[in-house]
């Protein structure tokens, strides 16, 4: 049985923008970044458009193509992100009354930001720890994704919580070689300790720290904020539908287009059961396939 992985969720546009913002500061096109996604340049303008996780990981691997998997591409990409980029996640962030309050927020709602990585918060007797788990990402995207992920993560920090970090005394390991780590290093107060070469990448938070109000708290702003981000991932939860999974799969084999019968055997389904779920949503598989194979052309 296959099981789709953790980070295959459709996600907003903001992050695919910034992939060709990179490139166009690169004197690399728009065209040549979307090439074999099935998304328009346009596409991406409208706010409202859901992009597949596939589709994105399609852009970056012709990014890196073009530009090769240099030391701060990833940073590049991550320094367009802020919390406007995020939408209601990022206002939930701002109102947030406490750090704690920030951090379970980001973690529970993961499926909004641009993460891959499987975030976690484990609290200790001795402080906190923000990990990225990275164990499930395809290892030639994953070193831009975690850059991308890291210099995301500043400009929001900067933003939410700004006048407390030059006081603040946090721990970074990165599992990323000494070039990115300086470059990562540069991005966070002189106060947060970077290491890096590490066996994982993970942010460890001081004692205390957690319980500190933020700067901009307003409980009940965040309250309505967090409702709203309920709803989205529920309206985005809703979107994945069998007819959402196969879109899925047959866009990661562009080169083979599967028949049926090896999907639903992906899918752990039988043909029928395939058939039938497929004709619940409103759609067939001929229909989803000729949809990605015209999108590709």
């Amino acid at each position: 049985m296959s099981v789709r992985p953790a980070w295959d969720f459709p996600r907003g546009p903001a992050t695919c923008r910034d992939l060709l913002h990179v490139a166009a500061e690169h004197g690399v096109s728009g065209a040549t970044v979307v090439a074999g996604t099935g998304v328009g340049v346009d596409d991406l303008r409208d706010p409202s458009f859901l992009v597949e996780a596939e589709q994105e990981l399609r852009m970056i691997r012709n990014l890196l193509v073009e530009l090769g998997d240099r030391p701060g591409l990833g940073l590049e990409a991550g320094r367009h992100f802020s919390v406007g980029s995020a939408g209601v996640l990022g206002f939930a962030l701002l109102s947030s009354p406490t750090a704690r309050d920030a951090t379970r927020i980001a973690v529970r709602y993961s499926t909004l930001t641009p993460a891959y990585a499987d975030l976690t918060l484990e609290e200790r007797d001795d402080g906190a720890v923000f990990a990225y788990d990275v164990s499930d990402v395809p290892e030639d995207v994953a070193v831009f994704l975690l850059e991308r992920d890291l210099a995301a993560l500043a400009n929001v920090l900067d933003l939410v919580a700004g006048p407390m970090l030059p006081a603040v005394a946090c721990r970074i390991e990165l599992a990323l070689d000494q070039e990115r780590r300086d470059l990562v290093a540069s991005l966070f107060p002189s106060s947060f300790e970077v290491l890096g070469a590490q066996e994982r990448t993970a942010i460890t938070l001081p004692v205390g720290l957690l319980e500190l109000p933020l700067p901009q708290a307003d409980p009940h702003m965040a309250e309505v904020c967090a409702q709203q981000c309920e709803a989205l991932v529920e309206r985005r939860r809703s979107r994945r539908g069998i007819g959402a999974q196969v879109r899925s799969l047959l866009l990661r084999s562009p080169g083979h287009m599967p028949e049926m019968t090896e999907v639903a055997k992906e899918l752990a389904l039988s043909g029928r059961t395939l058939h039938r779920r497929l004709t619940d949503e409103g759609t067939s598989f001929r229909d989803l396939r000729n949809e990605v194979r015209e999108a590709l052309a």
